[in-house]
């Protein structure tokens, strides 16, 4: 199973790259720093249990360090968690995170989809527990979902979370695209995460603009677990570039601050002005909108060396549905001069 993703500015010509969720304000010049300091100290080993880095994640959000794992990006941890599970059955919804479905079938489980209905803008509700049954041993659910954009509501994630204790399942909450929300305490599980059937996963990836660094963290509160998902990753998976840039990051609140302020007004603006060009936007809570629009839509931006996501590899979507990431307020008005110019063309 070949999945593909956003990103591959490796074999085009791109000028412009929206396929990829990162924040388009750069990594800061703090973990840029830290990350050089990094490469001058990579002629050690990395911490093999990336110490520090956990301390500051848990000294951050009030959690236990010892729950915490650490890994090359979120990829590595949840394939890592499905070879420690095996589950037989696991349980998601579509369109969302293709990796999930990967990790499992590598684990030599199957993956079962909760659709998620298009006449109701992609929202979860409690149509999802309510297809939860003692036949799933693994439940994911992405907040905000990956491509959709939506954020699952707290009384729906509250649902989630006591039907997967009824039936025994383990539920994993990817909140990777969580902090851009401005009401991202509202809505995480990390903080509050003691139970031992709730899984929490995020990332450095996004917010804090570290793709190439590769670097995710997971919250278990189950001991046997983590001792398992630990025995399927390599030691010293994480660099030490990676793990000094991830604790400058976390101490980066104004940063922060200032990404979801530029996202949200840009969000807006970016959302008027697609409007002439696709079938539909759809509202988006996220650093990305999903577009309806024709077949040959990423192929003509292409052209123009622009690289959008094409969604027709995910559950439940078709050729006809586009990722676009929201950047800064210049690079989106390139984007639409440049769907101007196309679309002139056809009148």
């Amino acid at each position: 199973m070949r999945i593909e993703h956003g990103g591959d500015i490796y074999r085009n010509n791109i000028q412009h790259d929206f396929s990829v969720n990162i924040n388009p304000l750069g990594m800061t010049e703090k973990c840029r720093q830290e990350a050089m300091r990094g490469i001058e100290q990579s002629s050690h080993y990395p911490d093999v249990n990336a110490t520090k880095l956990r301390e500051a994640i848990a000294n951050k959000y009030f959690v236990n360090a010892d729950a915490i794992l650490v890994g090359n990006g979120a990829a590595e941890l949840i394939y890592a968690l499905c070879h420690a599970l095996k589950p037989k059955q696991a349980r998601a919804l579509a369109p969302t995170f293709q990796e999930y479905e990967a990790a499992v079938r590598m684990s030599g489980g199957k993956m079962i989809y909760t659709l998620l209905r298009e006449e109701k803008d992609w929202l979860v509700d409690d149509t999802f527990a309510d297809c939860i049954s003692e036949k799933d041993d693994l439940v994911f659910v992405c907040n905000p979902n990956n491509p959709t954009g939506k954020r699952v509501d707290k009384e729906v994630l509250a649902r989630l979370v006591e039907k997967c204790k009824q039936v025994n399942a383990y539920l994993v909450i990817d909140e990777c695209f969580l902090p851009f929300i401005k009401q991202e305490d509202e809505y995480s599980y990390f903080k509050a995460s003691c139970q031992k059937h709730v899984i929490v996963l995020r990332a450095f990836t996004k917010i804090y603009a570290m793709a190439g660094l590769r670097l995710g963290y997971m919250l278990v509160g189950d001991e046997d677990l983590r001792e398992k998902t630990v025995a399927q990753m390599q030691p010293w998976n994480t660099s030490v570039s990676a793990q000094l840039a991830g604790v400058a990051a976390l101490d980066e609140d104004d940063f922060v601050d200032a990404t979801i302020d530029l996202i949200s007004r840009e969000r807006k603006n970016l959302t008027n002005g697609l409007q002439p060009y696709v079938h539909k936007v759809y509202d988006s809570d996220a650093n990305f909108l999903l577009v309806k629009a024709g077949e040959d839509f990423a192929d003509r931006l292409l052209e123009e060396g622009v690289l959008i996501r094409s969604c027709k590899g995910f559950a439940g979507l078709d050729g006809t549905f586009f990722r676009i990431a929201v950047r800064t307020y210049g690079e989106n008005e390139q984007l639409l001069q440049i769907l101007s110019r196309i679309y002139k063309k056809d009148i």
